[in-house]
């Protein structure tokens, strides 16, 4: 398999650090772009033209682009797990369960950090 050529966009956000736990667990290289959500560098055109959204993360791999953490981290495992030294379901009724279980770290977890970010006035 040739070597990736992945760049990552963003920081800061459970949401971005979801990929890039990804990115290491499957121990692939990347360049990062580290910047937070709302901030100048999301507004930019040469952002805006990568992930019209204006939100992190955003993943480019070869000419591949995803914005969404959830589609990013399926993606990864998707593409370079068969090679890495993980755990990547074959069978659909297994992949369901694992997806189960991220799928539910994603929406719950996210949702709590989200609500007590809010709480602390963290996040205007």
């Amino acid at each position: 398999m040739a070597t990736p050529d992945i760049t990552i966009w963003g920081a800061g956000t459970s949401r971005v650090l979801r990929v890039l736990w990804a990115l290491h667990e499957l121990g692939l290289a990347y360049d990062h772009h580290p910047f937070g959500a709302r901030t100048e560098e999301t507004q930019t055109d040469d952002y805006s033209r990568l992930n019209p959204k204006r939100k992190i993360p955003a993943l480019k791999d070869g000419d591949r682009v995803l914005t969404e953490s959830g589609a990013i981290v399926n993606y990864l495992f998707a593409a370079y797990g068969a090679d890495a030294d993980v755990f990547v379901p074959a069978d659909p009724s297994e992949q369901a369960i694992s997806d189960e279980w991220c799928y539910f770290a994603l929406m719950e977890l996210d949702g709590h950090c989200l609500y007590v970010i809010r709480r602390h006035d963290g996040l205007s």
